[in-house]
């Protein structure tokens, strides 16, 4: 990496943000067990990684858990000038074995070639007995797709793949949506695709029938990953309702798309101009709180921490509260304790209320039985305590959220 490169690089490390995405939140805590679960005792863990911000972020807070539980953990960044080859690498493990109960290696997917990884196929017993360490090679999808073809033997001793992405796949505990309760096979939901398409080609369909099985369409559409066809159909349903509340569900699912894909000024719009005024006309309070919850999303991504959270505070919370809604609740929670938690709280005043939000909300999917919810704001409370340094409280925690 250039001067230039690394300067970057470090200038957006520090902007990162500190809550990991919700789609690492299992990962990270199944990474923690396994290290955990076998001291002083070799594995191989591979971990699928492609942003450089985000590995830095996980190998942070592992080290910190690993830390405050009487852990160490060793570096090992691979390149040329300092291991010319394979023996040199091996020589470094081991020695790093000694003191630590993990290792990193990064820099694998330019280091390893065909050579070196057949060297290391041949040298996998020896490392097994001389490397008495969690041996975590963070990796990116080529490299591991190398490491299985060449290194098959060694590919075999793996313990375990753990992929951590940065893509907005899902939240961390689900909003209450009936489009969530769907067990058909992928076949299915293609097929039934289909049926739609062609029923919506006919001209004397009804208003309202067009426009529900518009919405379907969308929503089946969505969870194939088909997102442009999604869009697709949510605008069609749009531009078909005939009432007001419909036309506005459906660009609402709209704005949820391009909120996904990161189209955040007109996802903000749809929601600020075309859903909440006619909530608010229609009187309908929790769609305006469900609404005002997806602008605050859009304005922490944003970094617009404070009114983010201002919204969270004062016009969701007492609405959820008032209709006795739990679920939607320890959602609100968790992403305030996030919200907090990204913008540096635990060192200042903020600390107490970001630790209240999370524990109330992990004891609300705990006793709803919501697994999601438990692996997900479970691994979040358990980073905030270990990050306080109150590790004994935060394994057992962690040890549920990955059992999910």
């Amino acid at each position: 990496m250039t001067e230039a490169g690394r300067t970057q690089f470090a200038d957006a490390e520090r902007d990162a943000s500190a809550a990991l995405p919700p789609d690492c939140l299992q990962g990270f805590a199944r990474l923690t067990k396994l290290v955990r679960a076998r001291p002083h005792k070799f594995q191989l863990l591979i971990m699928d990684c492609r942003d450089e911000i985000l590995r830095e972020q996980l190998i942070k807070d592992l080290d910190e858990f690993l830390l405050g539980s009487g852990g160490r953990t060793a570096r090992l960044p691979l390149n040329v000038g300092d291991h010319p080859d394979f023996a040199a690498v091996e020589r470094a493990m081991t020695l790093g074995a000694e003191t630590n109960a993990a290792i990193h290696v990064t820099g694998g997917p330019a280091w390893f070639d065909t050579p070196r990884w057949e060297e290391f196929n041949i040298r996998r017993e020896a490392v097994a007995h001389e490397v008495r360490t969690s041996l975590l090679l963070w990796l990116d999808e080529d490299a591991i797709a190398d490491l299985a073809r060449v290194a098959i033997d060694l590919w075999a001793w793996r313990t375990s793949v753990i992929t951590f992405t940065t893509a907005p796949q899902r939240l961390a505990i689900r909003e209450p949506d009936i489009r969530d309760i769907d067990d058909r096979t992928r076949d299915e939901r293609a097929a039934r695709i289909e049926f739609l398409r062609l029923t919506l080609l006919e001209p004397d369909l009804p208003d309202d029938m067009r426009v529900g099985f518009g919405l379907e369409l969308g929503d089946l559409a969505a969870s194939l990953g088909r997102v442009a066809e999604a869009e697709s159909a949510y605008r069609a349903a749009a531009a078909a309702a005939a009432d007001e509340h419909s036309r506005t569900v459906a660009m609402g699912r709209v704005a949820d798309i391009l909120q996904a894909r990161g189209a955040l000024d007109e996802a903000l719009r749809i929601r600020r101009e075309e859903e909440l005024p006619v909530y608010e006309r229609l009187g309908d309070v929790r769609s305006v709180a469900v609404t005002l919850g997806k602008i605050a999303d859009i304005l922490q991504a944003r970094g617009a921490l404070d009114e983010a959270l201002r919204i969270r505070r004062e016009e969701q919370l007492p609405v959820y509260e008032r209709l006795g809604d739990v679920r939607a609740r320890a959602v609100t929670l968790h992403k305030m304790a996030e919200s907090l938690f990204e913008a540096g709280g635990l060192d200042d005043a903020r600390a107490p209320e970001i630790y209240a939000a999370a524990s109330e909300a992990f004891a609300i999917v705990r006793r709803l039985k919501l697994a999601d919810g438990v692996a997900h704001t479970g691994t979040l409370l358990a980073r905030i305590l270990g990050r306080v340094g109150r590790i004994d409280e935060a394994l057992p925690i962690l040890d549920e959220a990955e059992a999910g």
